[in-house]
């Protein structure tokens, strides 16, 4: 029992870093630079906004979503 246990236990870690992004969103406009400094950190996941709230459109967001392209974050 115990030794299966473990056997499940090494198999899960194998994936754990296999699968997982550091990631983060905003809702705020982010310069090219910051978002630099942010993939550099090891950030590869960028989710923006595109809608806000009232049901408008958000060129932040989409501004965003180009700044993260540029620098290197990829569309998956």
């Amino acid at each position: 029992m115990k030794k299966s246990l473990l056997t499940l236990i090494l198999f899960f870690q194998c994936f754990q870093n296999t699968f997982s992004l550091k990631g983060f969103d905003s809702s705020q406009l982010l310069s090219k630079n910051l978002f630099n400094c942010i993939f550099k950190e090891g950030y590869y996941l960028f989710i923006g906004r595109v809608y806000k709230s009232t049901q408008f459109i958000d060129q932040d967001g989409f501004q965003n979503i180009k700044n993260a392209r540029y620098i290197g974050f990829k569309k998956n």
